[in-house]
């Protein structure tokens, strides 16, 4: 069984809101493995511990369909914690002012209203999005596979950063910290430096 389909048995597994919580790790380590990677000490109190803006927007969204209550999640964490963190420091760092027109409150409000199959289907993204915009981009822009945002931190990681790695991962630092297990954090750079894909998963919203 794929590291992918593990994960989704495991997801499908438990309560609606474990599940609309684990499916904003975007990790390939499963939930059980990292919560084997918290130091034994403090374990028991993170085991079931949940964000507050997630235990929240989780209220709200009680009734909600599964898709609606993840772009909600997605709303209230993702987007302004990563998607819009990137744009504004690498805007900034060129010295480029970017506005996000598809975040307008009123255009989100308005799709927020939309039904669900206008969204998505089990053969569409982004469906209102590409059907808006026919006639005004490419054909191969619109269907083209979604891409993401990301840093090569691997090949660093292998690479010349290799060092710094293993330095702040070693028992004696990890140890030192009190938040994991050094056991568990050495099990996992070994598999990562031996060539197992044990990344973050690059994720752009497939909404």
């Amino acid at each position: 069984m794929t590291r992918r389909l593990q994960r989704l048995v495991q997801m499908f597994s438990l309560s609606p809101d474990d599940m609309a919580v684990e499916a904003m790790a975007f990790s390939s380590i499963t939930r059980d493995e990292r919560i084997r990677l918290v130091h034994k000490s403090i374990s028991a109190e993170v085991k079931n511990l949940v964000a507050p803006r997630f235990q929240s927007a989780l209220t709200q969204s009680k009734r909600w369909h599964p898709v609606f209550r993840q772009l909600l999640l997605e709303l209230w964490s993702f987007l302004p914690d990563h998607n819009l963190n990137y744009v504004d420091k690498m805007s900034m760092g060129h010295g480029v002012e970017v506005r996000v027109p598809l975040l307008d409150p009123r255009l989100e409000e308005f799709v927020s209203e939309l039904p669900l199959a206008d969204l998505i289907t089990l053969t569409e993204t982004k469906r209102v999005l590409r059907h808006s915009q026919k006639g005004r981009l490419p054909d191969e822009v619109l269907d083209r596979p979604k891409q993401g945002f990301g840093v090569a931190f691997r090949s660093w990681l292998h690479g010349p950063g290799r060092e710094l790695l293993e330095d702040v991962t070693s028992d004696s630092a990890i140890e030192a910290r009190g938040l994991f297990d050094p056991l568990e954090v050495r099990g996992l750079r070994e598999e990562f430096l031996n060539g197992r894909d044990v990344k973050s998963e690059e994720h752009t919203s497939e909404l």
